[in-house]
């Protein structure tokens, strides 16, 4: 299963849990009719928060993968928790526990924050009043 992040910042719906991850789980397990992804990866651009990779214990994904790391996030978005995806995976209490591989291919992902930072500056947008850190 391929990620990428999808946040949606419409007026009419903002969700707090609306992260890529989550999204992309209920997608995977709408499609395949299955509440576990057994079997599954789920590759991520950035670690996963705690409320993502708890999605990911409980719907059973076999590995999550990803890039850029909470330290990597905060210079963009200060993070809410030091919860790292690693501590949360070890505390599954079946087995085999999710395998967590961090910092694949860190540095395009990081570019890709760039990006992102850049895009939202150059069109003056804010970050969230909570978020202005």
């Amino acid at each position: 299963m391929l990620h990428r992040a999808q946040y949606y910042w419409g007026s009419d719906c903002f969700f707090f849990f609306s992260h890529g991850e989550v999204n992309a789980i209920r997608q995977a397990c709408t499609k395949l009719g299955s509440i576990s992804l057994k079997g599954y990866t789920l590759y991520s651009t950035c670690e996963p928060c705690p409320m993502c990779m708890s999605a990911s214990v409980w719907s059973e994904v076999d590995a999550v993968v990803f890039g850029a790391t909470f330290s990597d996030a905060h210079k963009y978005w200060p993070q809410p928790s030091s919860l790292g995806a690693a501590e949360v995976g070890s505390r599954m209490v079946r087995e085999p526990q999710v395998s967590v591989r961090a910092e694949v291919l860190r540095e395009e992902c990081v570019a890709v924050f760039d990006a992102c930072e850049a895009a939202r500056v150059g069109r003056k947008l804010e970050m969230p009043p909570h978020r202005d850190d």
